[in-house]
């Protein structure tokens, strides 16, 4: 972490090694992410190679959410610090060694390519007084971590001025990339309200929170519109999921539209049949 961090000028906020895989809270000051995490899981691996471990050490290539830094930082490192506790690994998250939480409410030296100095700006606080502070955040219950489910295509993480901004950047980029994080949704303009009274309108129904239509259409038109909402519009799963059940989390949002991805890869008639009313639902919009 030291040498990535030097050489690709990479600031670490937070960090959480777990079984198969870890979470870390990085600063980029270069577009350079990628070559960042190669590096780290490389070397990584290399390292483990001269110790005789065989196989794949974690799951999967990175996944990476671009988060606007001074409002979603703070309930991010609580996010991260406590998983191991989430995954019952320990019931006091302070208990679990290999995360940075003890950087953040213990005495003693730090790592160098660790930065918690940042706590004392966010708290208006001394060293000391700003540790007992983030503690006692850490063992509230409740609040404090970020609704994840809010990600705008499980991709970036801020406020409606961020997302425009970053709308305004990819659309004035001259470069042919179709992978960057998030371009394929921000770039797409269908209006949300558009969008379900078109699924309505295709499915014969009224509206998606009318629990009078029959289940299998209904149940079919919400994820539908999720599965749409997520693909074609710059849309929030809170503000997803507020058309459909306002009391239901904006979590729900991307539980469900894991689940059609998942159905839609599936090689079976109604798949291919769900396919064909997705392609006819997003041609009427054009």
């Amino acid at each position: 972490m030291e040498e990535g961090c030097r050489r690709y000028r990479v600031i670490c906020y937070a960090y959480c090694v777990m079984g198969n895989h870890f979470h870390l809270l990085l600063r980029t000051l270069q577009p350079n992410l990628s070559e960042f995490m190669h590096f780290l899981c490389s070397s990584y691996a290399s390292f483990l190679r001269r110790e005789g471990w065989i196989g794949h050490i974690f799951a999967g290539r990175f996944q990476s959410i671009c988060v606007e830094d001074t409002q979603y930082r703070l309930a991010l490192t609580r996010y991260i610090h406590l998983n191991p506790m989430r995954a019952s690994m320990v019931k006091n998250p302070r208990e679990y060694p290999w995360s940075s939480l003890r950087f953040y409410t213990e005495r003693g030296a730090c790592p160098p390519w660790l930065n918690v100095s940042w706590l004392e700006e966010e708290y208006g606080l001394d060293p000391e007084a700003a540790r007992q502070r983030y503690a006692e955040m850490m063992s509230s219950p409740e609040g404090g971590s970020p609704i994840l489910g809010d990600a705008l295509a499980h991709a970036i993480l801020g406020s409606a001025t961020f997302v425009q901004k970053l709308a305004r950047q990819l659309a004035e980029d001259d470069v042919r990339w179709t992978n960057h994080i998030g371009k394929s949704v921000l770039t797409k303009s269908v209006d949300l309200d558009e969008l379900a009274e078109t699924v309505c309108r295709y499915y014969g129904i009224s509206a998606l929170n009318d629990e009078s239509e029959p289940n299998k259409k209904l149940r079919r038109a919400k994820q539908t519109f999720i599965y749409l909402a997520r693909e074609t519009t710059p849309r929030t799963g809170r503000q997803i999921m507020d058309l459909i059940d306002s009391d239901r989390s904006s979590a729900t949002t991307s539980y469900h539209y894991r689940q059609a991805l998942r159905a839609l890869q599936q090689d079976s008639a109604d798949a291919s049949k769900w396919r064909d009313e997705l392609q006819q639902i997003i041609d009427s919009l054009r």
